[in-house]
C-alpha cells in the first residue's frame, strides 16, 4: 500500500513537471525578435504602423490615432480571423467627433456561450505632458499593446476552455478626464475600458448575447500598462485593483456583486512570473516580481469597479521614468541613437514578461499546448507559375473529420481575400476523413493575369462545420514574351551575376517606377524603387545581392501612368555565388 502511494505521488509529479516543460515550450515563441517586429523591422526600417518611432503620436484625436486604431483592427483579424474583431464606439469628448474606440478581439471557448470568459487588455491611446505633439508612447503603453497582439497570436489557434477577449482600449489618457457623457463625478477613470463595462456586461440574463456578456461568466482581467522601462534592473511591480468597491460604474443603476478572488489571481500571476518569465540562456526567475497591493490608475480599475478580478503588470517605479509621457518614449534599439543613448524599451525584459503573463492566461484557460492536438497535418503547401496558369498543390500526413478544403487567393498582397475553391463545389477539395497516410492535393488557377502577385490561403472544414485557416503561399505569375509595342523596356546586365547587378530601363511616357526581387517562391526579397516619379528616358540602378543565397530570382519592373493604366515586365535573374 505504501509502495503504490509512493509510485502515484511520483507519477502526479512526473506529469506536473511534464507539463511545465510543454507550458515553457509554449511561451517561448514568445522572443525579443518577435517582439522588436511590432518596432522596427530591418528590411523596411520606415516601417511604423503603430507609430512607434520619433516624432509619431497616437493621441486623440490625431490621424496617428485613427491610423493605428484602423491597423490594430486588421492586425487582430489577421490572428483571430474574419468576423471575431469589433470595434466599440462609445462617447468621449476628448475623442475625435466626441467618441473614442475600443478594439476588440474574440476567440471562442470550446463551450461556446456558456465558457467562462478572460479578458486581456491594454490601452493603445498615447499622451505627451508638453504638448510637443508627438506622443509615440512606445513604452507607454506600446509594451501593453504588443504583449496583448503576442498572446493572440500565439494563442489563437488552440482550443481553450474559455472565451478570451484580447482588448485595445482607447481613453486611457490622460489623467482620465471624465467625459460628459458619463453622469458620476465621484469616479473619474479610463474611459475606453470603463464605456465597455458599461455597455458589455450585464447581470440580467435576458440581456445577454452576442457581444453582451453575462457577469457571472467573465472571471478575470489581465491589465499590462507601461512595463519596458523598469527603474529596478529587471523589476515587474505587480498590482491588483482590489475588492473593496460600491460595484457600480459611474453611478449606474447596475450593482455587480463582490467577489473576494482578486488576491489568488495576484499570487498566481506572481508563480507564472518566477517560473516562465525567464530568458532562454539564463536561469530561471529572470524577471524579479515585487507585489505592490492595490492600485487605482489604469484600465484594470475599471473591471475592479464591476467586482470582477483584475491585475496590473507595471514597470518599477513606474513614476520616475523619464520618458513617461514625454516626446523622448519612442523607440530605440540597444544603445540607444543619436538623440538619446538608452534602449525603450527594452525588449529582451518586456518578452520575458509577456511570457510569464501568457503562460498565466494559457494556463488558467486551460488552452491545448501540445501540436499534436491539430487533427490535421499539412506538410506541404506550395503555388507555382505554369503554362498561362498557376498550380496550387498541398500534401497532408493525416486527416481527421477532415470533411474538405476552401482555397482563397488575393493579389498584390494587399486586396481582400476571395474564395476561389471550396470542397462544396469543386471535387478535387474533398478530404479524406479520416486519413494516416500521405495524401496530395492539386487546383489549377486560370482566372490570373500576367506579371502580378498573389497570394494562396488554404483552409480545412471539419466534420463540425469549423474552419482553420492552415497556410499561405506565394507565387509571381509571369510571361517572359514582350509587346514590341511597350512603352516600358528594361534589362539586367550581368546576368548571371555575382553579388552585383545593373538594371536599366527606357520609358516613352512618365511613369511612377516601382521596382521589386522576389525569390522563385514568389516571396519578395528587395524593393529597390517604389513609386517613384520618372520622366520620359532612360534610367539606370544597382542591386547588391550579396547577402542572399545563390538561385533564381524575379525581378518586376512595373509602370503607373496617369490614366490609372499600367504595365510590368518580369527579368528572371540568376545569382551565382
Amino acid at each position: 500500500m505504501i509502495k503504490a502511494k509512493i509510485c502515484l505521488m511520483s507519477l502526479l509529479l512526473i506529469s506536473f513537471i511534464f507539463a511545465s516543460a510543454e507550458l515553457q515550450a509554449f511561451v517561448e515563441q514568445i522572443t525579443e525578435s518577435s517582439v522588436r517586429d511590432y518596432y522596427y523591422r530591418a528590411e523596411d526600417p520606415s516601417w511604423d504602423y503603430l507609430k512607434f518611432h520619433k516624432g509619431k503620436n497616437r493621441e486623440e484625436g490625431t490621424t496617428g490615432h485613427d491610423s493605428v486604431k484602423t491597423y490594430l483592427y486588421f492586425l487582430l483579424e489577421s490572428y483571430l480571423g474574419e468576423g471575431n474583431v469589433y470595434i466599440d464606439e462609445f462617447p468621449w469628448s476628448r475623442g475625435k467627433d466626441d467618441k473614442g474606440y475600443n478594439v476588440v478581439g474574440v476567440k471562442e471557448g470550446k463551450f461556446g456561450a456558456s465558457s467562462d470568459v478572460w479578458i486581456v487588455g491594454a490601452h493603445y491611446d498615447s499622451y505627451d505632458y508638453d504638448n510637443t505633439g508627438t506622443a509615440p508612447g512606445a513604452n507607454d503603453n506600446g509594451t501593453g499593446m504588443v504583449a496583448v497582439l503576442e498572446m493572440a497570436r500565439v494563442i489563437n489557434t488552440r482550443e481553450s476552455d474559455a472565451t478570451i477577449l484580447f482588448c485595445l482600449w482607447d481613453g486611457e489618457e490622460p489623467f482620465w478626464e471624465k467625459a460628459s457623457s458619463f453622469g458620476s463625478e465621484a469616479y473619474k477613470g479610463p474611459s475606453g475600458s470603463r464605456a465597455w463595462v458599461n455597455d458589455h456586461i450585464t447581470t440580467d440574463p435576458t440581456q445577454a448575447g452576442g457581444n453582451i456578456l453575462l457577469w457571472s461568466r467573465v472571471k478575470g482581467n489581465i491589465n499590462m500598462d507601461m512595463f519596458g522601462y523598469p527603474a529596478i534592473d529587471n523589476t515587474l511591480w505587480l498590482y491588483h485593483g482590489g475588492d473593496g468597491w460600491n460595484n457600480t460604474i459611474d453611478g449606474s443603476s447596475t450593482s455587480y456583486p463582490t467577489l473576494a478572488s482578486s488576491n489568488t489571481l495576484y499570487q498566481s500571476a506572481k508563480y507564472y512570473l518566477e517560473n516562465y518569465a525567464s530568458d532562454d540562456e539564463e536561469p530561471k526567475n529572470y524577471v524579479n516580481v515585487e507585489l505592490k497591493g492595490k492600485i487605482e490608475w489604469s484600465d484594470n480599475i475599471s473591471f475592479s469597479r464591476a467586482g470582477i478580478p483584475s491585475l496590473e503588470y507595471s514597470e518599477s517605479d513606474w513614476q520616475s521614468d523619464k520618458h513617461y509621457h514625454k516626446w523622448t518614449d519612442y523607440y530605440r534599439p540597444s544603445g540607444g541613437d543619436f538623440f538619446i543613448n538608452d534602449e525603450n524599451p527594452q525588449l529582451l525584459f518586456t518578452s520575458m514578461v509577456i511570457r510569464g503573463a501568457t503562460a498565466l492566461l494559457a494556463d488558467t484557460v486551460n488552452v491545448v499546448l501540445s501540436e499534436s492536438a491539430t487533427p490535421l497535418i499539412l506538410s506541404e503547401f506550395r503555388a507555382a507559375s505554369s503554362d498561362k496558369k498557376v498550380l496550387i498543390s498541398w500534401q497532408t500526413e493525416s486527416e481527421v473529420e477532415n470533411l474538405g478544403f476552401i482555397l482563397e487567393r488575393r493579389q498584390s498582397f494587399v486586396e481582400d481575400w476571395v474564395s476561389i475553391a471550396s470542397y462544396l463545389q469543386n471535387a478535387e477539395l474533398i478530404g479524406q476523413g479520416f486519413s494516416n497516410t500521405t495524401q496530395e492535393y492539386t487546383f489549377i488557377d486560370s482566372l490570373v493575369k500576367l506579371n502580378e502577385a498573389y497570394e494562396y490561403r488554404l483552409s480545412e472544414v471539419d466534420f463540425s462545420g469549423k474552419i482553420s485557416k492552415l497556410s499561405n503561399t506565394s507565387v509571381l505569375y509571369i510571361d517572359m514574351e514582350r509587346s514590341a509595342n511597350a512603352l516600358l523596356k528594361g534589362s539586367a546586365y550581368p546576368n548571371p551575376f555575382n553579388a552585383t547587378m545593373s538594371l536599366e530601363y527606357s520609358l516613352e511616357r512618365e511613369a511612377q517606377i516601382s521596382v521589386r526581387v522576389y525569390d522563385i517562391r514568389g516571396y519578395e526579397v528587395a524593393r529597390l524603387a517604389e513609386a517613384q516619379s520618372k520622366s520620359v528616358g532612360h534610367y539606370a540602378l544597382r542591386w547588391n545581392a550579396g547577402e542572399l543565397p545563390s538561385g533564381i530570382y524575379l525581378l518586376q519592373l512595373q509602370a503607373k501612368y496617369d490614366n490609372q493604366q499600367s504595365e510590368s515586365q518580369v527579368i528572371k535573374l540568376v545569382l551565382s555565388k
